[in-house]
């Protein structure tokens, strides 16, 4: 890749990162549900920065541990 596309990733290469297939990139992108995009041609390459944020936008949080009472 030429060095303005350093900070991106080619489609296989998301999809490695995240450990699913190109296929499951293009039903998340259908869903409007997955990492961000940018098209040149017909090529699809993620900025690393905007798969991270979307990434941090996923996780969540755990439900606080409800006291148990004691039963007599």
């Amino acid at each position: 890749m030429s060095a303005i596309l350093d900070e991106y990733l080619t489609a296989p290469d998301m999809a490695a990162e995240l450990g699913v297939t190109v296929r499951t990139l293009e039903r998340w992108h259908a869903e409007r549900n997955g990492p961000p995009r940018t098209l040149i041609g017909k090529r699809r390459f993620y900025r690393r920065q905007g798969a991270a944020e979307w990434l941090r936008g996923r996780e969540e949080q755990l439900p606080q541990r409800r006291k148990v009472r004691a039963t007599k």
